[in-house]
């Protein structure tokens, strides 16, 4: 498969590199994948056809015709614009649901939290080991716009004891390069928050 610009693995990408985890919980939810599948779920990925919720590709530019079309001058005019084009697009999407019903939630084998999380992989309890080496579709629900998540193949690595539950430990085995940056500047931004609290993480 010929992958596209700004995707590639973290371990084409980053021999050497080091990655600080950072205690912070973010929902995730994840599906198993088996090894024939890898391939194919790398490519919806790159496309922005994952079971996510495709991000604003172009924010930039529709910024840029918004302002021209509107004839928005300053940053006031600008951020009035936004509020009351967001409100109205809240009231229809509300109006939509209401209609429609509840929105299913995404498919996936489990689900739960991060306990630590890194540009290189993350941690979470778990009910029952899994088995290392298993292969997972995951997407963190990280409120980073305009993306509202990430989506990742990753790897467990590890399954540790610890009284009634695992502690199970995941290596992204393929992120997209802006995804993978993105995540490294919430877990620096959470570090900060911990350190402003006097050390004390949102455990």
């Amino acid at each position: 498969m010929e992958k596209r610009a700004g995707c590639k693995s973290v371990k084409e990408g980053d021999k050497g590199r080091t990655f600080a985890r950072t205690k912070v919980r973010v929902p995730f939810k994840a599906r198993f994948l088996n090894p024939d599948d890898i391939e194919r779920e790398i490519e919806l990925i790159c496309s922005g056809l994952g079971r996510g919720d495709a991000e604003f590709k172009e924010v930039k530019n529709i910024r840029r015709v918004l302002k021209e079309r509107y004839k928005l001058q300053t940053t006031r005019e600008e951020s009035m614009f936004i509020i009351d084009m967001l409100t109205a697009i809240w009231m229809r999407l509300d109006r939509i649901e209401k209609h429609l019903g509840t929105v299913p939630p995404i498919k996936c084998d489990f689900e739960g939290a991060t306990h630590d999380i890194s540009g290189s992989g993350f941690s979470f309890y778990n009910p029952e080991s899994i088995e290392e080496d298993t292969l997972f579709y995951v997407f963190l629900e990280i409120p980073l716009f305009p993306k509202n998540g990430i989506e990742a193949v990753a790897r467990i690595t590890r399954s540790t004891k610890e009284d009634e539950r695992w502690l199970i430990g995941a290596s992204f085995d393929f992120i997209r390069e802006d995804d993978r940056e993105d995540l490294i500047k919430f877990t620096f931004m959470k570090a900060r928050e911990i350190l402003a609290r006097g050390g004390k993480d949102s455990h």
